[in-house]
């Protein structure tokens, strides 16, 4: 828990001293695959997710570090995304980084509280203050602790939503 207090402050950190911060919020769809021997499985849900933002750059290329609560009928996470945006166009950005995420609710003996994915995106900067993105996340780790290659869980996820700069 003390990782996970630590990891959060300093990520809040970088996202209020950006050169721009801001809200956000959105639609989440949860894919988690399940492996174990031959048998396999999947299930997906929708839940929420709203945080904060920061962004640092230029025109061309912006780092954009966030704290978002995620949230769905199962529980809570925290993810902490560490996104590259490329602009390709004036206003269309494309965008690649490490996201973490940790389970705020207990988790059972045998599961990881930290994980680690890649997400990969699309934005759009409708203009000054507003942006959407399209991102979808694919978790790297195995979810279960200390498991063979014959058992595996994992959660991807896509996040659909809207971002608003303060500043």
């Amino acid at each position: 828990m003390k990782k996970l207090f630590l990891v959060g402050v300093l990520a809040l950190f970088g996202v209020v001293n950006a050169q721009h911060f801001g809200v956000n919020a959105g639609f989440l769809s949860l894919n988690a695959k399940v492996k174990l021997l031959d048998m396999k499985g999947s299930e997906t849900k929708s839940g929420y997710y709203v945080g904060l933002f920061g962004e640092f750059g230029n025109e061309k290329f912006k780092f954009q570090p966030a704290v978002n609560l995620i949230g769905n009928e199962d529980g809570n996470a925290l993810q902490i995304p560490l996104i590259a945006k490329f602009y390709v166009a004036d206003k269309f950005n494309l965008q690649a980084g490490p996201q973490l995420m940790f389970d705020l609710e207990e988790v059972p003996e045998g599961f990881n509280a930290l994980n680690f994915g890649l997400g990969l995106g699309l934005g759009y900067d409708i203009n000054n203050k507003f942006l959407l993105e399209a991102r979808y996340s694919i978790q790297l780790n195995n979810h279960l602790e200390n498991s063979s290659s014959n058992y595996s869980a994992k959660i991807n996820y896509l996040s659909i939503g809207l971002g608003y700069r303060l500043k």
